[in-house]
């Protein structure tokens, strides 16, 4: 009995010396327990003896965090800023200029070539974009390789102009915290035309440029005549960077090289045409460009060029 009383007693020494749970275990039961020291005491591993050594101190490391399960409320996603994309932009006021070729658009460009020595600032605004690269070119969707400056008078029949929506701000343009920017904008009725009886004021809500008797009955005013004439308005702002829109009736019997419209600010000038011919009948809001301004602003329709009919209800000139 003794015998396998021994026999027993090795094999389960044997066992548990090899889990190392233990250190010694003698024949007649008595067991030396290893030191935390003897079985590495400091490893962040499991290790021998096959306990959990928790490092030095220890204290177990803090669990990792679980990753998110969405992304934070500011994240923008794929769609930008506020998780919103920019709509389209639209070419087709620049398709339907009879002076205009449209020869390469996309969602966020349209891109072709005048023939009527409009200019790419011109060209560009007939669908409310900006310009925002110049080349030579020629009709026939010609593109050449001479970079040119988008608001340059180049005085050229043609040039191929690449347009985008606008990217303000950026700014440069000087502020006032004390008089930040604010949208002002002047009704028809505040402008001053001239001379007066080229203009029709009083027979529709807005004002327009005509040659024929047939509105004398509803404008005492008008005379038929040339058709031609200015329209000047006045408007003040606080410095900064604006955009600044021309409101008028688009109809199929306007100037079909466009409105002539300036837009002077102390050493600033600058001129552009905006296509009005088109059949809708709407009134709508034509964007002339974004410029840093300050103070008095003179705008002009200039109708005195042609005697094609161009019309106007207001100007507004807004914070971009």
């Amino acid at each position: 009995m003794q015998t396998h009383n021994t026999l027993f007693l090795g094999a389960i020494t044997a066992l548990l010396a090899g889990v190392g749970c233990l250190g010694n275990i003698g024949l007649d039961g008595s067991s030396t327990t290893q030191s935390d020291e003897a079985l590495g005491g400091s490893g962040g591993s499991l290790g021998a003896g096959g306990s959990l050594n928790p490092g030095v101190g220890g204290e177990a490391p803090p669990p990792g965090d679980p990753p998110p399960d969405d992304p934070p409320p500011d994240d923008p996603g794929g769609g930008g800023a506020g998780g919103t994309e920019a709509p389209p932009v639209d070419c087709s006021g620049i398709a339907q200029h009879p002076a205009y070729e449209l020869c390469d658009q996309s969602a966020t460009h349209c891109a072709g070539v005048f023939t009527n020595s409009a200019g790419c600032a011109a060209y560009c605004a007939a669908a409310g974009l900006q310009c925002t690269a110049s080349y030579g070119g020629d009709a026939g969707c010609q593109k050449e390789t001479t970079p040119l400056d988008c608001n340059a008078n180049t005085g050229h029949q043609s040039d191929w102009c690449e347009c985008g929506p606008s990217t303000a701000p950026p700014s440069n343009c000087p502020t006032d915290p004390q008089n930040p920017p604010a949208t002002v904008e002047q009704h028809y009725t505040q402008a001053t035309f001239a001379p007066r009886s080229s203009w029709v004021l009083t027979c529709t809500n807005y004002a327009y440029t005509a040659q024929y008797a047939e509105h004398e009955a509803c404008d005492s005013l008008y005379s038929a005549g040339s058709g031609q004439g200015t329209a000047t308005f006045l408007l003040n702002v606080n410095p900064g960077q604006y955009d600044v829109y021309i409101e008028g009736r688009h109809t199929d019997n306007r100037n079909p090289a466009g409105m002539r419209v300036e837009v002077n600010n102390g050493t600033l000038t600058q001129v552009i045409y905006i296509m009005q011919k088109d059949n809708s009948g709407q009134i709508k809001m034509d964007l002339h460009g974004t410029y840093c301004l300050d103070g008095q602003v003179e705008v002009i329709v200039d109708s005195s060029v042609s005697n094609a009919s161009d019309s106007v209800s207001r100007v507004r000139i807004q914070p971009s």
